[in-house]
């Protein structure tokens, strides 16, 4: 191998380290033997000349190793005085306001990031570090704090709350890398301002990008100011979502946020201009620099900005000093310095798929675009640049999100030009606004224009059943195999294989790869599932023939616009491989219990629909309006059954509607269901008095949905010694205000003796029916079993 070689596999063994000490496998005290054997190689050439190229390359294969292990380890270390330690604790905080953190949330409730600085317990000051959620209530409006500002907050710190699912996105991981530890709510009039004010850098920019977006607020619709200054500066805070979601669908999301693709636009239109100037290459390449700098600061530093940002300024300073620069190089030391400044990155999701499209375009694009030669150029390059990508990142698309987009290839060649086109014009008007106003809103008034003609292309593009392929969850050895069959297929070993040994390498890959997938899915049995969705209920019965029957969506709304059915039980049902939903029913139709039933509709077809009768709550109603045609819609009344693959459902009792009603509570449904010899029973929200009416007929219960997430309203004593379960599953939020479960719910099923299992502690729960016996599994403790 060459140098470029040996150092591009050794930046491979450098994150393979990181990963391994991330993720606990190897300690750190296992380094130092590496560390010095890598150290070592070198010297040892001193004496076998012989051997010289093996010795300095091998030692630094084994020292870059070492090094990752020992970057991974500290990496994942907490600091003494982090903010982490202090959580579960009432005290008062000190620290600065973030700038550009301030976002006003709902009616009198805002938010922001605090960089904690101190922290008083018990009338004690100590130093602390890292960052806290802060939600102020009883905001005026129009008011905010300022930005620098040093404040001092007082209240419980309390720990971050996420979701513990198969398929889901760990959000409190993802805080933990951006040194984010607990959340803090206070009331606005209570925070105590120092008078101190430290306006660096970043409440410049925050200050300079409010002019920005008030110049652009002036000249075009909310929806497209919203959507343009994402584009332009990162954020998705005020975009619509359905036109993330159109975007994610097309597989053009990342022209949303700020990442590789702005980086490139800017450089690209800084050497067009610097032509037409007939300045020289040197010239063009130091403007070019300059403007990428200037362009990654107004982003906020963002992992994809600087990562694009430093190859490509590494990349134009190779043109600036007239020396050819080897992009595979500049990528593996762009990624060695990243991970060395902060490993923990490399579990960072935009962080891999970064990287990920910037390799397959660095390493299979021009192999493609040759084998794609008898394409006309303007086809036969989107497409290679499409395939280069998608081939590259597709095991991290398939492995967060379940699917990937099929519509890739045309929106790269019919809208990501266009949206391009969109943004120079767009970036072009901010800058020419700061010098001649009315210039700078006609070109601003013209990318709002383009906008509109990008997004109607895009939604009718994402309007196609096909736009996306499910992928289930796969095994990780699964995809090591397509990455294996990757580098043989393009060649990219360390050693020279022939064309028969690369086509049997291959074949062999794909039939192991296809044998077990066959035994992966012929695994068939039934499955009951209760999925953390907060505080909420979602229950999802999977039969033996892969039918899916989901008993209430869980909440619309977790913080902000978080809404659960398409953030949690769509990649849920995803992860499981399943494409349609063959019964969904809504018990009732409080939002924590139909508030995702909408975006589960949208995403994923609905067979049938059991509702609650003469309830036209807002859920219900955004539910109907995205059930297709052909769904078939049913009221819940008492005595409706249905059989599907030996799964028997009843509906023991289904309260209606009346003029006497106070809460929905009193109208939730009860749902049996049945199914090799075990039953059921879903209560959703029932009260006391909806429990002791079906008391004369209810016989044993093998498994019981607590009702009303363990509320002291339910759960009566007569009804739990009549239903006498097995297993009680209380569905409930972390931390949650309401005190759920109440203490004497939880003493009433002791005395049952019911093994009592919760979603806030063991995350989802699993129960399966093996050999006649009910077997349980919580995500927290076994995720594997998942």
């Amino acid at each position: 191998m060459t140098l470029r070689q040996t150092f591009f596999y050794a930046v491979l063994l450098f994150i393979g380290g990181v990963f391994l000490a991330l993720k606990g496998y190897l300690s750190g005290n296992r380094v130092l033997p590496v560390l010095l054997a890598g150290l070592c190689m070198p010297v040892l050439t001193l004496a076998v000349k012989k051997h010289e190229r093996f010795f300095w390359h091998g030692g630094l294969l084994l020292f870059l190793f070492a090094a990752g292990l020992f970057a991974g380890s500290q990496g994942g270390r907490m600091a003494a005085d982090s903010m982490y330690r202090h959580v579960g604790k009432n005290a008062v905080v000190t620290g600065k306001v973030e700038p550009g953190s301030w976002r006003d949330r709902d009616a009198g409730y805002s938010s922001f990031l605090l960089e904690a600085r101190y922290v008083t317990l018990g009338g004690k000051t100590t130093p602390a570090s890292g960052r806290l959620q802060v939600t102020v209530s009883s905001v005026p409006q129009g008011e905010r704090l300022p930005s620098g500002a040093i404040v001092s907050l007082a209240g419980e710190i309390k720990a971050l709350r996420g979701f513990a699912n198969p398929g889901g996105y760990d959000i409190v991981a993802r805080e933990y890398r951006q040194d984010i530890y607990g959340r803090l709510a206070a009331k606005y009039q209570t925070v105590a301002l120092s008078g101190q004010i430290e306006a660096g850098w970043g409440a410049r920019i925050e200050a300079f990008l409010a002019g920005v977006k008030a110049a652009m607020q002036k000249r075009m619709p909310p929806e497209d100011q919203a959507v343009i200054f994402g584009m332009l500066f990162g954020g998705y805070d005020d975009l619509a979502p359905e036109v993330v979601r159109d975007f994610s669908t097309t597989g053009i999301v990342h022209i949303l946020s700020v990442s590789g693709t702005h980086v490139a636009m800017v450089a690209g239109a800084i050497f067009w201009l610097a032509k037409r100037l007939r300045l020289g290459g040197r010239k063009a390449a130091v403007l070019a620099i300059t403007g990428i700098a200037v362009y990654s600061a107004l982003s906020g530093f963002a992992i994809p900005v600087v990562r694009s940002a430093v190859m490509g300024i590494a990349i134009l300073a190779g043109l600036a000093m007239e020396r050819r620069a080897h992009t595979a190089s500049i990528l593996g030391a762009v990624a060695l310095l990243m991970l060395l400044f902060q490993p923990r990155w490399l579990l960072d999701i935009g962080f891999q798929l970064s990287f990920g499209a910037t390799a397959g375009i660095v390493f299979l694009y021009q192999p493609l675009k040759e084998r794609l030669v008898r394409l006309p150029d303007f086809l036969g390059a989107p497409l290679a640049l499409t395939l280069a990508v998608q081939i590259a990142v597709l095991p991290f698309l398939a492995g967060y999100f379940y699917q990937v987009s099929l519509l890739a290839f045309l929106s790269n060649i019919i809208i990501l030009p266009l949206a391009e086109f969109c943004l120079l014009v767009a970036l072009l008007g901010v800058v020419v606004n700061l010098a001649v106003p009315v210039a700078g809103g006609l070109l601003l008034v013209a990318a709002s224009l383009l906008l509109g003609t990008v997004l109607r292309l895009n939604s009718w593009l994402a309007g196609f059943d096909f736009a996306v392929l499910s992928i289930p969850a796969l095994p990780f050895w699964w995809w090591v195999c397509y990455y294996i069959t990757v580098l043989v297929l393009f060649d990219f070993l360390p050693f020279k294989l022939s064309l028969r040994a690369r086509g049997a390498v291959v074949a062999g890959v794909l039939a192991i790869s296809i044998f077990a997938g066959f035994l992966i899915g012929a695994e068939k049995e039934f499955a009951a599932h209760f999925i953390d969705v907060g505080q909420g209920d979602a229950c999802l019965i999977v039969t033996p023939g892969r039918r899916a029957v989901l008993i209430d969506a869980g909440p619309r709304s977790f913080t902000g616009d978080y809404d659960t059915g398409e953030r949690v039980i769509a990649p849920y049902l995803r992860y499981y491989g399943l494409k349609q939903v063959d019964l969904l029913i809504i018990s009732h139709g409080h939002s924590d219990h139909a508030g995702g039933s909408a975006a589960v509709a949208r995403q994923v077809p609905v067979k049938a629909v059991w509702l609650p009768a003469g309830d036209t709550g807002d859920d219900i109603a955004r539910m109907l309006l995205q059930l297709k045609d052909n769904t078939n819609k049913l009221p819940l009344t008492e005595g409706l059954a249905a059989d599907l693959d030996g799964l028997r459902l009843e509906v023991v009792s289904a309260p209606q509607i009346t003029a006497h009603t106070k809460k929905r509570q009193e109208t939730s449904a009860v749902i049996k269901v049945a199914y090799g010899g075990k039953s059921f029973l879903f209560t959703g929200d029932a009260d006391k008095a909806g429990e002791l009416a079906i008391v004369p007929k209810l016989d044993k219960i093998n498994v019981l949905k607590v009702s009303h997430h363990g509320g002291a309203t339910s759960s009566d004593p007569l009804f739990i010694g009549k239903a006498d379960p097995d297993i009680a599953v209380i569905s409930v939020g972390v931390g949650n205000s309401y005190g759920h479960p109440a203490r004497v719910t939880l003493d009433t099923i002791a005395r049952q003796g019911s093994k009592v299992l919760r979603t806030d502690e063991q995350g989802a729960v699993m129960i399966k029916i093996k050999e006649d016996k009910l077997v349980w599994y919580g995500y927290k403790e076994n995720p594997a079993a998942f």
